[in-house]
């Protein structure tokens, strides 16, 4: 019985789709200039063409150009993932009014760490998620699903830290903060955590 697809096939164009996302990090990573991919796909695509000229295979040639588009996709969305997680109009240590809901909850010491989603400043978007320390004098009823308010200054992160991937731009967390006094909190909504109708508003007494 004839087969029209080789079960090898899927998994070739899944190895050359993780590869060509490796290489987008490397890119990034090493700070090459992108249009080296280019030209690369360039003369890979050139290549195919003499192939076929020379072999005159479809087969070969399809499967080929699979790969190959695998390869430069994967590379591609990387570096764009890449790209619109450290282009934003925020000025780092800027202040600014925050406000968002929160979507995640771990205890400190002296505190909390929280994580918040749609997160706006000065009223406009941010395009991606805060994480904030909020000191214990003013982190009670900060819980998830509750909208957050606050006025503070807002540190950008980057994806590469020190040489190392910073772990939690996977998140998309792409700003970190401090809040000491100044917290509004009023009901909110987020299906995964618990919705309180309560404002509360607490300032640190040094």
């Amino acid at each position: 019985m004839k087969k029209y697809l080789n079960a090898r096939l899927p998994l070739l164009f899944a190895i050359a789709l993780i590869i060509g996302v490796v290489a987008g990090y490397a890119i990034f990573y090493y700070n090459i200039n992108a249009v080296w991919l280019t030209v690369t796909f360039f003369v890979l695509a050139v290549g195919l063409i003499a192939l076929l000229i020379y072999k005159g295979s479809k087969k070969k040639l399809i499967v080929i150009s699979i790969v190959i588009a695998c390869l430069f996709l994967g590379a591609v969305n990387c570096l764009a993932r890449f790209s619109l997680f450290e282009n934003n109009s925020v000025v780092d240590g800027g202040k600014y009014q925050i406000e968002g809901t929160i979507i995640l909850r771990e205890e400190a010491a002296e505190g909390a760490y929280i994580t918040i989603g749609l997160a706006t400043a000065n009223g406009e978007g941010l395009g991606g998620n805060i994480k904030a320390f909020i000191h214990e004098s003013c982190m009670e009823g900060c819980d998830i699903g509750k909208l957050i308010t606050f006025y503070t200054a807002i540190e950008k992160q980057h994806a590469i830290n020190y040489g190392n991937f910073n772990y939690e731009s996977a998140e998309n967390i792409k700003y970190f903060c401090r809040v000491y006094y100044g917290v509004g909190l009023s009901q909110g909504f987020y299906p995964f955590g618990t919705v309180n109708n309560e404002y509360a508003a607490c300032y640190l007494v040094i």
